[in-house]
């Protein structure tokens, strides 16, 4: 059963959730990829996310962490695991044809609202962290963030993410807004301290187990990339590199970032192989987090040849990143 059928089993049981946050969620456990949320109202978007994963799925390994300006890294450190049982857990897997064909659902998921209201010392520390840690073996963070909107552009995810430190914003796999969030009403949850643990409750539907998980991971690793894929990935890079409104480029490990999005997308979709159309997919969730747009004009490549710099800024404030992506994604030729 794909995804879209399991979700529209979900809704005719009266069971209403976002379907963006179910599959974005449900990719992550896959993929073991730590993963950014975004949201108006990022506790509601919290006590939907937890619902989806203790009562629906019936996962228990759940904590969520807020933060604030005086939050301490103390509170991250429970996750830290010793380095003997890091090697340990390495050497298993290396014997492992690949890390997606694991059987077990081991992670712990650490849901943390109030990021961009830490410090850049406890921002730098959990990059650090997350770095240290195999974040295919332990935990699983995804923090959710506060929307920002300019009140005179275009909402860029420049403005969402400003309060975090780049290196930690490259730590996660793509970003998904929650555009409707929804309090279910099976849940709630008033976040006045700082720490919770161990947030479960009894499973509705306890369809995503340990066997279902272990049968999408290696779904996943068998889905073929074909030359023509692997090409469109690349042309798109490139092109997003030279877009006149992108600053600094894309880094490299996005590619590698993509195949293992349309490897996990297609396999959840049951698909074996991959179409052009989720490559555009891939795109525009992966792309927006990690590119800049020009901020300055006078970097902007049109004043060699004579173009008014004010007329420019006026066109540079016309842009975010989401129609940088849209317009990369329109010009490079999908393969026939």
């Amino acid at each position: 059963m794909d995804i879209e059928t399991e979700i529209q089993a979900l809704y005719q049981k009266g069971i209403e959730i976002d379907h963006d946050l179910y599959v974005t969620l449900q990719m992550c456990l896959i993929a073991s990829q730590h993963t950014l949320l975004y949201s108006t109202h990022p506790n509601n978007t919290l006590s939907e996310a937890i619902f989806i994963l203790t009562s629906l799925w019936g996962l228990t390994n759940i904590h969520a962490l807020h933060l604030t300006a005086t939050s301490s890294f103390d509170l991250v450190r429970e996750f830290q695991v010793s380095r003997d049982l890091r090697h340990q857990h390495r050497q298993q897997q290396e014997e492992l044809t690949s890390e997606m064909t694991r059987t077990t659902v081991s992670e712990s998921v650490v849901f943390i609202t109030g990021l961009e209201n830490s410090t850049k010392e406890f921002q730098s520390k959990l990059q650090k962290f997350m770095h240290v840690m195999d974040p295919t073996s332990f935990f699983l963070v995804v923090p959710i963030i506060k929307r920002l909107e300019e009140n005179d552009n275009l909402p860029r995810f420049s403005t969402t993410f400003k309060g975090i430190n780049k290196y930690l914003k490259d730590r996660f796999w793509f970003c998904q807004e929650h555009v409707s969030p929804l309090v279910p009403p099976n849940i709630s949850m008033a976040l006045q301290n700082e720490h919770f643990e161990d947030i479960g409750a009894t499973p509705i539907v306890c369809d995503f187990n340990v066997s279902k998980l272990s049968f999408l991971r290696s779904k996943a690793h068998q889905v073929e990339l074909i030359r023509d894929i692997k090409s469109y990935i690349y042309d798109i890079v490139i092109f997003g590199r030279l877009h006149r409104m992108v600053s600094g480029g894309i880094p490299t490990f996005l590619i590698e970032s993509m195949h293992l999005f349309l490897k996990v997308y297609a396999a959840v979709n049951n698909y074996d192989y991959v179409i052009p159309e989720m490559v555009k997919v891939a795109a525009k969730k992966l792309l927006p987090l990690h590119i800049n747009i020009l901020s300055d004009p006078n970097d902007e490549p049109t004043l060699l040849y004579g173009s008014d710099v004010r007329l420019v800024r006026q066109v540079i404030n016309k842009w975010n990143e989401e129609l940088v992506v849209e317009d990369i994604v329109n010009k490079v030729q999908p393969p026939v």
